[in-house]
């Protein structure tokens, strides 16, 4: 019976160091590596090292002999020669790593404060001449803001790369949370397309409560319960969210959203796939009816009025800025504001506006 082969990873060969005067050979990431040519072999075998130091480097021996101190110089020469142009390689690393982390940081900041691509570049400059103002002295940093990457596509493209390391690290840690809460949105943006916002709050595994923008999604046509359940399960679906963690979800008081029927919540009670959840009012759309229940019309008819009279003429608003800074308080707001009926809470700028003036 034929013995089976012997893999060579079961052989557990490791490097000698009688090789490095023996055939110039040092061990560099596992693998034997030629000091002479700086050719790496994939075994560690002396057969193989001597054929490779035989066929290429026949005249080494005669001009460095085995044993001599003259052979011993050489090594340690071509030693130090190695380690110097690894030091030259991990430092150029280090500087691509610690400018493309600036260029990362840069891009993040952009797509955080909603600003266009090109504003890479506009930073970039900006940088280097703060630089060379504040410390002109300091080659190496300005070296480094001139080697950062901010052209449009390059910050684009690591936002995205940004995008989908956050959306990563939300599905990573979903998957490994203990209770998830949703809440869920739907209006219509300025081309009168619905659109629906889920939100998700979750427990970590280390007991601290996340909250994120899981998704926003474009309706079709009709704003249904069940078009909004279609958009929900596709949402947990490409996001992986288990649907065994959900413990509620809080909507507004539509009778698309809380129908007992053909809402979302009796939808999602009939759905055998979702747990036993709290449905919740949203606090926010309650305050938001108490708003508009306690309207005091008697107030505010005076104090549109006012603001009406003092923002609708260029003149008169003028005139009114000037007496406000004539007063040199500098707790008294620099202006009124207009009331806007769509968003509630202007109500209340208008009057804290208004009262701290007068």
């Amino acid at each position: 019976m034929l013995s089976k082969k012997r893999k060579y990873e079961e052989e557990n060969r490791v490097f000698n160091t009688d090789w490095e005067e023996e055939f110039v050979f040092v061990e560099r990431n596992c693998k034997p590596m030629c000091l002479l040519c700086q050719t790496t072999l994939s075994q560690f075998k002396a057969s193989n090292l001597k054929r490779h130091h035989d066929t290429n480097h026949g005249g080494f021996c005669k001009d460095f002999p085995i044993g001599s101190q003259l052979r011993k110089t050489k090594l340690k020469s071509l030693k130090e020669k190695l380690d110097c142009q690894s030091r030259v390689m991990s430092m150029f690393t280090k500087e691509a790593d610690l400018t493309t982390e600036a260029g990362l940081v840069l891009a993040f900041n952009i797509a955080k404060a909603k600003k266009p691509y090109t504003e890479g570049e506009f930073i970039k400059k900006n940088m280097s001449q703060v630089v060379s103002i504040l410390d002109p002295e300091n080659k190496k940093l300005q070296k480094l803001i001139d080697q950062m990457p901010a052209a449009r596509h390059t910050i684009e493209r690591r936002i995205s790369v940004i995008s989908g390391d956050i959306v990563g690290n939300l599905q990573q840690n979903l998957s490994e949370c203990s209770a998830i809460s949703l809440a869920l949105d739907e209006s219509t943006d300025v081309k009168d397309k619905p659109q629906l916002a889920i939100f998700v709050r979750y427990v970590t595994k280390d007991l601290e409560v996340e909250e994120e923008l899981l998704d926003l999604v474009t309706l079709n046509v009709t704003t249904r319960g069940c078009d909004i359940k279609e958009a929900l399960d596709g949402v947990l679906l490409k996001n992986s969210v288990p649907k065994g963690s959900i413990v509620s979800i809080a909507t507004d008081g539509a009778p698309a959203m809380v129908g007992k029927k053909q809402g979302l919540i009796g939808l999602l009670n009939e759905d055998t796939s979702y747990p036993d959840f709290l449905p919740v009012h949203c606090i926010i759309h309650r305050e938001h009816l108490a708003a508009k229940y306690f309207q005091y019309p008697q107030i505010m008819q005076v104090v549109l009025t006012i603001v009406n009279y003092i923002r609708s003429s260029a003149k008169t608003h003028r005139q009114f800025k000037s007496f406000l800074e004539g007063l040199d308080n500098d707790e008294l707001p620099d202006d009124v504001s207009w009331y806007c009926l769509v968003r509630w809470l202007s109500v209340s700028n208008v009057l804290d506006r208004f009262f701290s003036i007068t």
